[in-house]
């Protein structure tokens, strides 16, 4: 098996990633299999030398068994780095010459793929938004997650990548039989057109996309669209009727438009960072991407449906500006609501909603599992109290109360004498707010998520379905993640 990879590199080999490309690579491998080769790229040809000859730009070590695990896809690259499996004397170097060969999973499989997505000829065949044409510029998360649930709803989604600098994710672990499942998750039910931007060529192709297309959605930084002549104002003069969202950290005015940020930096500028303190007084970040996804992703989707229905109404297009970072301050409408009104910073330690009743707290069970109880009106909170045989606490749960303290202390002490299955079931015969607190590897097979339907069994991977339901126009993952470049797009 290690030798038939081996051989299948110079197959593997992508002559378009490499041009003016020249390496030598040395690749050591010890036990089971030792082996000494070299790899060489030189004026768009690559060829496997055994030994180690030439001068080399990078050498690689491992033992045999892992560098088989890491052609396979069973061993994450970055991983294996970390953990010593996999010594590299210049990662950059490597980086860089991994871009030029096809994994082996995809090499292997590459005829049962293209048989099974027939490119050019495949569109949507259901969802709402049916008819529709989107371009997607974006990368890595927010815009990508958006397109994908917009091409799930019927729109015909073209993934449009550099075949020079492709979405970075598509690199990222983790990776699935050499295929990062990121990009597997946000990047299925569209096609892929490789198209270089910064070229004559490049962007004649694109306005001529524009002319057909409906939507725009990229995710530059403000005024790099238009350095490349292909910005709204442009887009606008070859199709007058084309929606242009543009999806940024910060907006596109302001002072600080222009400047570098991730998911942390808009929660922390928002305030939203503030609102997530431990009991230190520390900001705890949170495990999932708000910014991202709630205030990036579901905002370019709400975009794209209100400025389409504008049209409509109007038949003009127009251009649209989303900041993730504003987009999170509705997040601390609460919060904001109680600045404004008392003039007093809020701290989450003292909100009602953050866990300071012990009618609405998460609380650990016998087994050391939680639950969370969100019995917050009183007659929830009733019915607990009575299920427990606790009538003291009913009129103890209400803010400033100076036996708040006690009562959550009782009431955790009371959810430790029972298994966290024994609470979901006695919920279940309640009304009374309680939910299990579900781990990531639990959420998948619980029986309200199978019953909604909301895992697609993808053929490599499940895929997170589509979380609106439309009865008329159902939405629907029509095929799986495109390889760069696979569609022939009119």
């Amino acid at each position: 098996m290690l030798q038939e990879i081996i051989q299948s590199i110079p197959q593997r080999f992508r002559p378009d990633k490499a041009r003016d490309y020249k390496t030598n690579i040395h690749f050591i491998l010890k036990g089971d299999e030792p082996q000494e080769f070299t790899i060489s790229i030189k004026e768009g040809i690559c060829e496997i030398k055994d030994g180690l000859q030439d001068e080399a730009a990078c050498t690689v070590k491992a033992k045999s068994q892992h560098y088989l695990a890491l052609e396979k896809g069973e061993l994450n690259p970055q991983l294996a780095i970390l953990t010593g499996k996999l010594k590299v004397s210049n990662i950059n170097e490597m980086l860089r010459f991994s871009k030029c060969f096809i994994p082996y999973p995809k090499y292997i499989n590459r005829d049962k793929a293209e048989a099974s997505q027939p490119g050019k000829d495949r569109k949507p065949q259901s969802g709402p938004l049916m008819g529709y044409r989107i371009l997607d510029l974006t990368r890595l998360l927010p815009g990508p997650w958006a397109t994908a649930m917009l091409a799930d709803m019927g729109a015909e989604v073209i993934k449009i990548e550099d075949p020079e600098s492709p979405d970075y994710v598509r690199d990222y672990p983790p990776l699935i039989q050499g295929l990062s499942a990121n990009y597997l998750a946000w990047n299925r039910s569209k096609r892929s057109a490789s198209l270089s931007l910064k070229t004559d060529a490049g962007k004649a192709r694109f306005m001529e996309l524009i002319k057909t297309a409906d939507v725009v959605v990229e995710q530059f930084r403000p005024g790099v669209m238009d350095a490349w002549g292909i910005g709204y104002e442009a887009s606008k003069a070859v199709n007058p009727k084309i929606i242009y969202v543009s999806l940024t950290g910060y907006g596109q005015t302001g002072p600080m438009a222009g400047a570098a940020g991730h998911d942390l930096n808009y929660l922390a500028l928002s305030g939203v960072l503030s609102l997530n303190k431990d009991q230190r007084g520390r900001p705890v970040i949170p495990g999932v991407q708000l910014a991202d996804i709630a205030s990036g992703t579901y905002q370019t989707m709400q975009a794209v449906m209100a400025a389409l229905l504008s049209r409509q109404n109007t038949g003009e297009g127009q251009q649209v500006d989303i900041s993730m970072t504003d987009g999170l301050l509705p997040f601390a409408t609460i919060a904001f609501n109680q600045y404004f009104a008392e003039g007093h910073n809020p701290e989450n330690q003292h909100m009602a909603l953050s866990g300071q009743l012990p009618n609405y707290n998460v609380y650990e069970t016998a087994d050391h599992k939680w639950v969370a109880l969100g019995a917050l009106e009183p007659k929830f909170w009733t019915n607990f109290c009575r299920l427990v045989n606790k009538v003291e606490w009913e009129n103890k749960a209400i803010p400033g109360d100076p036996d708040l303290e006690n009562t959550k202390a009782e009431v955790a002490a009371l959810f430790k004498s029972k298994p966290r299955a024994e609470w979901e079931q006695l919920a279940a015969e309640a009304d009374i707010c309680l939910t299990p607190v579900l781990e990531i590897a639990e959420v998948k097979e619980h029986p309200h998520f199978r019953a909604r339907e909301m895992f697609y069994e993808g053929s490599l991977m499940p895929l997170i379905h589509q979380p609106i339901k439309f009865s008329k126009s159902p939405s629907a993952i029509h095929w799986e993640a495109p390889e760069l470049g696979e569609d022939e797009v009119d």
